[in-house]
């Protein structure tokens, strides 16, 4: 068991960190919400990156998504929204 729980403890400190980075990324890009679905146009930077944010709020708005990568070959949705169990 104490295996179990060290594997536990490394995964939710890897995920914090990794929560962490995203959060510095700045957003280059935005969406937009239309008959209840959000449509991502990314606009890469010279990496190839595309950041987008969402709030809380915005997460009740859509019922679909739809993304134009328009050349991005990575593309990350952020969000500060909290999901609670």
């Amino acid at each position: 068991m104490t295996g179990l729980v060290a594997q536990r403890d490394t995964l939710i400190t890897s995920l914090g960190d990794l929560s962490s980075t995203l959060a510095t990324l700045t957003p280059n890009a935005t969406a937009s919400i239309s008959f209840n679905r959000e449509t991502f146009s990314a606009l890469p930077d010279v990496s190839g990156l595309s950041v987008f944010s969402l709030n809380a709020a915005d997460l009740d708005t859509f019922g679909e998504i739809k993304f134009h990568r328009n050349g991005a070959d990575t593309v990350i949705v952020t969000s500060a929204a909290r999901i609670s169990a």
